[in-house]
């Protein structure tokens, strides 16, 4: 299942319209834009895919992901992506602004 077809929480940056065209068509209505898609050849036009207007990718905005760990604690930090349901088109993560805080949060990844 094409993530972008059930119109999930956080990948907003992307065009609202039809998505899936060459694997399982579905449609999306909560893109907030692609403004943070400029510069990063997700923004490079792709006309024919679904429509006019398709673009060759699609993105979360710039996420925040929180936890709590106890002093002394060994973790381990996983942090994944992974395709679904092809062979062909890739994904890309970038990790920025990592840090540690002594504070107390509510644990979970968030949008900015």
């Amino acid at each position: 299942m094409n993530l972008v077809t059930l119109d999930a929480g956080l990948f907003t940056q992307c065009v609202n319209g039809a998505v899936g065209c060459s694997g399982n068509p579905g449609t999306i209505t909560t893109c907030a834009g692609t403004d943070l898609l400029a510069g990063t050849g997700f923004d490079d036009p792709a006309a024919g895919n679904c429509s006019a207007d398709s673009l060759v990718g699609g993105a979360t905005g710039w996420l925040t992901t929180r936890g709590n760990v106890v002093g002394g604690e060994t973790i381990t930090l996983r942090i994944a992506i992974w395709d679904t349901s092809d062979g062909v088109l890739d994904s890309t993560a970038i990790v920025d602004h990592f840090r540690w805080s002594l504070d107390t949060v509510m644990p979970g990844t968030f949008a900015q």
